[in-house]
């Protein structure tokens, strides 16, 4: 098994390290502030470890989103903490809610992450960067 963490996993990139090194490839959902936020299962849920940190899922007014609905934002607080208490920090991330069970089984509650929103690079031909280290990559003398 690989385990990857950092930006978010790729479909792609996913398939490329499974069929380079023939396992199976997992991510986590994690951040500073709250440690390892959500695990994936087999069925590319993320499982948040809620008995560690609260994670709700927000508008652009801070206000609760519906279960199925894509927030603007996170706020985290973190339930560990206890030199450096944690509450409702904003993580510009956003994510999905769901409250349906997981086939794979486990009962903690998940999310669909599709990632960071304020560091998305947009050019004016139209061509997105998730970050600035995408674009280093993308234009890195190596690679060109």
């Amino acid at each position: 098994m690989i385990m990857t963490g950092g930006e978010k996993l790729n479909d792609d990139v996913r398939e490329y390290l499974s069929k380079v090194f023939g396992c199976y490839v997992q991510t986590n959902y994690s951040c500073t502030e709250g440690g390892t936020v959500a695990c994936e299962c087999t069925e590319r849920h993320f499982h948040i470890n809620d008995d560690w940190i609260i994670v709700e899922a927000v508008d652009e007014n801070n206000q609760p989103v519906p279960f199925g609905t894509q927030s603007a934002k996170v706020l985290l607080t973190n339930l560990a903490n206890k030199i450096c208490p944690i509450i409702r920090f904003e993580i510009t991330d956003r994510i999905i809610l769901h409250k349906e069970p997981c086939a794979c089984g486990n009962s903690r509650p998940w999310l669909t992450l599709e990632g960071r929103t304020d560091d998305i690079l947009v050019f004016g031909n139209g061509i997105k960067f998730a970050s600035l280290l995408d674009l280093v990559l993308m234009v890195h003398p190596l690679n060109l």
